[in-house]
């Protein structure tokens, strides 16, 4: 069985992602979104993995089970939170929040209806 990824951002930390990820038996690069094409085309050619500038686009490309949030930290929260909604695991590379107004968490309406990798926890 074939675990897709989706890595988000186009700098340092997404090619130490993509990395990681590509020496995991499973797992494959499906997409990779960011908002410079001249740094995500290099990591697709090099990793694998579809080219997005489109957030919506990136998220709706399938076959892919999870996304690795490596943008801007202070993109983290909406960029998981959008990812949940469509019924994506999501990991980031920071927790922290660097703006002033303190994170917003998921919550149970964010979570996709009827997803069976949706937990009611």
């Amino acid at each position: 069985m074939t675990f897709h990824i989706g890595l988000i951002g186009g700098g340092n930390i997404t090619e130490t992602h993509a990395r990681a990820a590509r020496a995991i038996p499973g797992v494959e690069i499906s997409a990779i979104h960011g908002a410079n094409a001249k740094k995500i085309a290099p990591l697709c050619r090099e990793h694998g993995g579809t080219p997005y500038h489109d957030f919506d686009a990136f998220l709706n490309h399938r076959p892919m089970d999870l996304v690795i949030i490596g943008s801007p930290s202070g993109l983290h929260a909406a960029q998981g939170i959008a990812a949940a909604r469509r019924g994506l695991h999501v990991l980031t590379s920071s927790p922290k929040n660097q703006s002033k107004s303190p994170p917003r968490a998921p919550t149970p309406s964010s979570r996709p209806q009827n997803n069976p990798k949706s937990s009611s926890a």
